[in-house]
């Protein structure tokens, strides 16, 4: 991260107690802050950042700091006061930004606008007009809507080298979890420019649905609900090794998904093969039964011989025995003799003589 001096705005007007931002506008952009002011300072071990609010008299909280700890509690006792001036509280950031204590890197205001704009817009375009003279970025989170138009010309005056942007908060969102996402996070989060998932939009979604109360909630010790129990701002290496594992993960399950697929093909295939090997032992079983006899294109005397045996082998083994015998049926000694040097086939097994009946009796018939 490039080395910068950040001054964040905060609207403390009594608007700011609205609850159309939960829990409401005040306690939102303190949120808000958290985050940034953590990513800012761990994005740089030089970067500084000050705290500055706008309502009523503009009061400069905190001076550009590296003391993270000292921006954390001075945002922990904000309260309610009057309306807000932004143009006159943007002039009092651009005075304490000259005075900041590293005159090197850049310089930015993140503004909070929760309340409506009294300004007039030729006062709003002389102080964009300073910002743009001192190379100072004005980047506004707006969380009050209908103010869009007013914003944009504030921001499009003081832009220099896209130093300056919008980022609209919608009704109902966590201004914490727009930032996240937003051109505003990205160039203040730590470990690279990578806060919350880097360059992966997914990721960075992923990461900020997980936690519960947003990033700052769990930096702040909040804790991340029934998601991560850390802010990823914080510790970047982690995160990284998070989307590394995630990615890993989900190419492991699509390789296990194709080696699974293959299998059923394979396995589809063995089946269909022995198929088509017991309909080729069936046709060269009714063969050799065929030729163990005279006249073996009667049609029944398959069923005949197989009537008593039950295994396939049985009666294949005594069709060949038949078959040796010299195709003669009834002589019964020479069956009896090419039985005897048949593996697996006993002579006096009952299927084996209940099927030589049979076939002496079809014989004598005919």
């Amino acid at each position: 991260m490039p080395l910068e001096s950040v001054l964040l705005l905060l609207d403390t007007s009594e608007q700011t107690r609205n609850s159309d931002y939960p829990p409401t506008r005040l306690h939102s952009q303190i949120d808000a802050a958290n985050y940034l002011a953590q990513s800012i300072i761990n994005g740089n071990p030089e970067s500084t950042c000050g705290v500055l609010t706008m309502g009523g008299q503009p009061r400069l909280l905190t001076s550009c700091t590296d003391n993270l700890g000292k921006i954390l509690n001075s945002l922990s006792n904000l309260t309610h006061s009057g309306t807000t001036n932004l143009p006159h509280s943007i002039s009092v950031a651009l005075l304490a930004l000259k005075h900041r204590r590293n005159k090197n890197g850049r310089q930015r205001i993140i503004t909070f606008i929760a309340s409506d704009i009294e300004s007039k817009e030729k006062e709003l375009g002389k102080v964009g007009k300073m910002c743009k003279k001192n190379n100072v970025g004005i980047e506004v989170i707006s969380l009050v809507p209908g103010e869009e138009e007013t914003i944009k010309k504030l921001c499009d005056t003081a832009n220099s080298n896209d130093n300056s942007r919008v980022v609209t908060v919608p009704v109902g969102s966590l201004a914490s979890d727009v930032i996240v996402s937003s051109s505003i996070g990205g160039d203040s989060g730590g470990g690279g420019g990578m806060p919350m998932g880097g360059d992966d939009p997914e990721l960075a979604a992923a990461m900020a649905a997980s936690m519960s109360g947003g990033p700052p909630a769990a930096a702040s010790g909040g804790g991340g609900g029934d998601g991560f129990d850390f802010d990823p701002s914080m510790d970047p290496e982690l995160a990284m090794a998070l989307r590394v594992s995630m990615e890993e993960e989900r190419r492991r399950v699509e390789n296990q998904n194709k080696t699974e697929e293959k299998d059923e093909e394979k396995m589809e295939a063995v089946k269909e093969e022995k198929e088509e090997e017991g309909g080729e032992d069936d046709a060269i079983l009714k063969q050799a039964l065929a030729m163990s006899v005279d006249g073996g294109e009667d049609p029944t005397f398959y069923e005949q011989m197989t009537t008593g045996v039950s295994d396939e082998d049985e009666a294949m083994q005594l069709a060949l025995a038949m078959s040796m015998a010299g195709g003669d049926g009834g002589d019964e000694d020479a069956i009896k003799e090419a039985l005897m040097g048949m593996e697996g086939v006993d002579e006096e097994d009952e299927d084996v003589k209940r099927a030589m009946e049979e076939a002496k009796k079809g014989k004598k018939e005919e």
